[in-house]
């Protein structure tokens, strides 16, 4: 009987506890700004970010997450689950002093998930437009805003514009300056916030936070003690880089204990996502990925995220599945209960999240840009770039060195698997009677498979006799002798040769800027098959074509001195257009 007792005295506490609580739950979406995918502990144990890495252990890492390359036009696709060229965003970012904004006659996420009964805050960075109020976050569907309008700002100051001739405050709570934080680092100040909002929150109401970091966004600037962290780092923005990282971390560990001390951990979904690659010339890493922010290669594009919550059903993971930054709006609003309005771009990805289930998605577009002349898409598993990827190109290793000097491989991991840093070509590999037969083996091994160079599958014979037969012409024009002429290639990268080779061979300046890839067999972007899979680059370049039938031209307007802070008191505010 005693027992019995007990287990009532439970159950009723338990269903007095549940009283008021909301059946919909809280979503909590992190963004950090230019994080690299080698940026986080789960990607790259040197890093250290012990909360993020706990949440995504028990939550779902997606390891196929995409974003744009820079930031307003991720930031959009976000909060309105449309293309930024359904949008005019696709070429670039908002500046201080270009007058628009995100378009004012399309529904946000905020506001469709204040119809289904939520509370929404906005956080940290914006970066959609301020020239007038209309273009502000709590005029976009936020109840709170606390954060700056701009791309970048000091994290001690908030100023905005200091290296420039026109510099000023951004920083504002809902409509107010704020003007008593100078000194304080931005990541502490926005957790802060972020804790004083959940700990006031009625948890009868779902709500949604959107905590939008400023960090790991230049300028490089992090208190002294989390940079000492990785002393061990030679390179200054390396150094500090990573500091901001673990900063960052710390952030989102005091959000998260906030949530669980007020019990409401519990019905919490949190996302968290980068809105871009890292920044290579800013100490960010993408490696082993391709590219950099900026660019439509992998590492410009492909987010480290993570998904967590006790609703999900099937937790513990590595998730594989094909997911857009799009497709967070519809999902949100399914997760909270309603159906996403008609049109948007976005997919219901609930289901893959929550149960595992197949993605809906199996094409994503990453970006048509008019004015670059730029396109690229992703079907299944194989990606088409048209035009210039980008400034950054290559593979680019993290400036990581221990106490000795020497490199810590353990950098180098990357999916289970351990890459070499910078494979060199050996003129040991084509010795031979024929060094230009031994070098075609070679080119084609790596540009292809060997198994396929083996069945002469790669191409009709025809075709391999005159590919050789354009090598051996090029290296004899380097030397008399062959032989000296392919030897030179030693020590060499590989992916030099490589790229030395593919102009010989191929030199088509028609498809200078096409490139196809297998995704799946290629992860890190090294072997181009536009040339080995025509019917199939042709039919990806049909489907950016007809995408492109449905672009709203970029939006571009003159930059206006109208901006200027001087005009608002040394503060960049609304009204100036």
């Amino acid at each position: 009987m005693l027992g019995l007792a007990a287990y009532l005295v439970v159950a009723v506490s338990a269903q007095i506890w549940q009283i008021g609580l909301t059946k919909q739950p809280h979503i909590l979406f992190i963004l950090a700004d230019d994080l690299g995918w080698n940026d986080v502990g789960w990607h790259n144990p040197q890093i250290f970010t012990p909360s993020l890495d706990k949440l995504a252990r028990e939550g779902v890492v997606l390891n196929q997450s995409y974003v744009q390359s820079v930031c307003s036009p991720s930031r959009a696709a976000f909060l309105t689950g449309r293309y930024p060229f359904h949008l005019g965003l696709q070429h670039g970012v908002i500046r201080d002093n270009t007058p628009f904004g995100m378009p004012l006659n399309i529904t946000t996420l905020p506001q469709k998930l204040k119809q289904l009964g939520y509370s929404t805050h906005m956080i940290g960075k914006w970066h959609l437009g301020f020239c007038k109020w209309e273009y502000t976050p709590t005029y976009r569907g936020f109840d709170t805003f606390y954060g700056f309008y701009n791309g970048a700002e000091d994290y001690f100051t908030h100023v905005q514009g200091a290296a420039h001739r026109v510099w000023g405050l951004d920083f504002w709570d809902n409509k107010k300056p704020v003007r008593d934080k100078y000194g304080i680092y931005s990541t502490h100040t926005y957790a802060k916030r972020a804790r004083e909002i959940i700990a006031q929150h009625d948890r009868s109401k779902p709500m949604f936070m959107y905590l939008s970091f400023q960090s790991v966004h230049s300028p490089m600037q992090v208190p002294k003690k989390y940079e000492t962290m990785y002393s061990h780092i030679n390179d200054n923005d390396r150094r500090v880089y990573s500091g901001m990282v673990t900063a960052m971390d710390e952030a989102v560990g005091k959000v998260v204990a906030t949530l669980d001390h007020r019990r409401m951990l519990q019905n919490t979904l949190i996302v968290f996502t980068t809105d871009n690659g890292g920044a290579y010339h800013y100490g960010g890493s993408n490696w082993p990925l391709r590219g950099s922010k900026t660019t439509l290669w992998e590492g410009g594009t492909r987010a480290p995220a993570f998904v967590y919550g006790k609703m999900l059903k099937k937790r513990k993971y590595e998730n594989n599945e094909l997911i857009h930054v799009i497709d967070w709006f519809p999902t949100f609003v399914a997760a909270a209960g309603g159906r996403a309005d008609r049109g948007i771009d976005g997919v219901n990805q609930w289901g893959t999240l929550r149960y595992g289930n197949p993605s809906k998605r199996t094409e994503f577009v990453y970006n048509i840009d008019e004015i670059k002349g730029t396109a690229a898409i992703r079907w299944k598993n194989y990606k088409l770039i048209l035009g210039e990827p980008g400034n950054y190109n290559g593979w680019y290793q993290p400036a990581y060195t221990d106490t000795s000097g020497r490199m810590n491989n353990s950098i180098l991991r990357y999916m289970g698997r351990m890459e070499e840093t910078v494979p060199r070509f050996s003129v040991r590999q084509v010795f031979g009677r024929d060094p230009v037969q031994a070098m075609w083996r070679w080119f084609c091994c790596k540009a292809w498979s060997c198994e396929a160079c083996k069945t002469q599958k790669v191409s009709n014979p025809k075709f391999v006799k005159h590919m050789k037969k354009k090598l051996r012409k090029k290296l004899q024009n380097r030397n008399k002798d062959t032989a000296p002429a392919v030897y030179g290639f030693h020590g060499m990268s590989e992916q030099r040769v490589l790229n030395q080779l593919r102009k010989v061979i191929y030199r088509d300046k028609t498809r200078k800027h096409i490139h196809l890839f297998d995704l799946n067999a290629d992860p890190l972007e090294k072997y181009d098959l536009s040339r080995r899979r025509p019917r199939l680059r042709d039919k990806l370049k049909k489907r950016l074509q007809k995408y492109s039938r449905t672009i709203v031209p970029s939006i571009r307007v003159k930059s206006s001195s109208k901006s200027n802070p001087n005009n608002f008191g040394g503060v960049w505010s609304p009204g100036w257009c």
